[in-house]
């Protein structure tokens, strides 16, 4: 029969606390116990970043008032709606306006030294359409797009809120509060990441480009150069490798190299890439930074001579034909057309809208 260490209580109330059970097989020698708790032990650091302290479900109610931020208000009758579908999808019908979703969480005491130790923790609530207030036990910690009358959407923003540690409460519940409001269409937490963590190496460690143009175009036989900056904001120095992967536009690997990496926390690092001369094309430049606790990548693109691109002609002998159909097919349905103005990408110079047909 399995069982569960018990020697030394104190332990296994630790252990408890992060939700791990050891489990043991009476016949394992005690070198292969060593062996399953090593591994429980070099994994642990792990789990304080990667656990997720949310539920999918959450308190919902349409309609707008101030003390539904608040940690003493009941909540106890209203619906309850999942996080990454609209509002729509889940039975409240055509609704255009203000709504509020509420969740309690309770925060192990065990986090507190860590979350201390990495400035909070971490609130990801994903894309909200469209513009969104967030509360902490009732205390207003982000907010993304603009409520009315200066209404300003922002559907197609992940929200990441940091909570200073001196506002969570540990070993106990606290409340998180967000007001909604949704011009038009679907409303909600629809889609993304939905999170409470410690910050870990997706939060602390950060890659950027420098010294590259802004276009990220260059001219035929120019050299392909650039720098990655990497900065180490985790509480412990990091270890590992770089990868820079380029691929072209037809998923061929151009070029690949692999660096050493050794990250003095809160030090910043700058390194050279050269990449030479390319053909005229488009690329995809991949940064990999794996570590002894988690990986972070990042992705751009870049072109070379752009109208120096020569597309092979692959048209098929039977296009004229498909193409005909194609139209006639299209014209024998009724269009539906919906318009939708995205203000995050919205400038003075220009205006930008989503166009959707169904």
């Amino acid at each position: 029969m399995p069982y569960i260490i018990r020697k030394q209580e104190s332990t296994l109330q630790f252990f408890r606390e992060y939700g791990i059970y050891l489990i043991m097989i009476k016949p394992f020698k005690l070198m292969k116990k060593i062996y399953v708790l090593s591994f429980f032990l070099i994994c642990l650091p792990c789990l304080f970043y990667a656990q997720n302290l949310l539920h999918p479900q959450w308190k919902f109610s349409t309609g707008d008032q101030s003390a539904w931020a608040a940690t003493d208000f009941d909540d106890g009758d209203w619906r309850t709606l999942l996080h990454g579908k609209t509002w729509e999808r889940q039975g409240v019908g055509d609704y255009n306006g203000f709504a509020w979703y509420r969740q309690r969480v309770f925060i192990p005491e065990s986090f507190k030294t860590k979350a201390k130790k990495n400035g909070g923790l971490i609130l990801a609530l994903g894309k909200i359409d469209d513009a969104d207030e967030s509360f902490w036990n009732g205390a207003l910690i982000g907010s993304t797009g603009q409520m009315p009358p200066a209404y300003k959407g922002a559907y197609d923003v992940q929200r990441t809120y940091l909570i200073p540690p001196e506002r969570i409460k540990f070993g106990a519940e606290n409340l998180i509060a967000v007001r909604v409001y949704d011009h038009q269409g679907g409303g909600g937490i629809y889609k993304g990441e939905v999170s409470l963590r410690v910050p870990g190496m997706k939060d602390l460690l950060s890659i950027t480009i420098e010294e590259l143009r802004e276009d990220h175009l260059f001219d035929t036989g120019e050299p392909v150069d650039f720098s990655i900056k990497l900065y180490n904001g985790f509480s412990e120095d990091l270890s590992g490798k770089m990868k820079v992967l380029v691929l072209s536009d037809f998923g061929e690997q151009i070029f690949e190299e692999v660096m050493p990496l050794n990250l003095k926390k809160g030090k910043p690092y700058i390194f050279s890439q050269a990449l030479g001369t390319l053909e005229p094309g488009f690329y995809e430049v991949t940064i990999v930074a794996e570590t002894q606790f988690d990986n972070k990548q990042m992705r751009f693109n870049l072109g070379v001579a752009p109208e120096a691109i020569v597309s092979p002609l692959d048209r098929p002998l039977d296009f004229k034909d498909y193409w005909d159909r194609a139209r006639r097919e299209l014209a024998a349905v009724s269009p539906q057309f919906r318009l939708q103005k995205i203000d995050s990408l919205t400038t003075p110079e220009k205006e930008t809208y989503l166009v959707e047909m169904r």
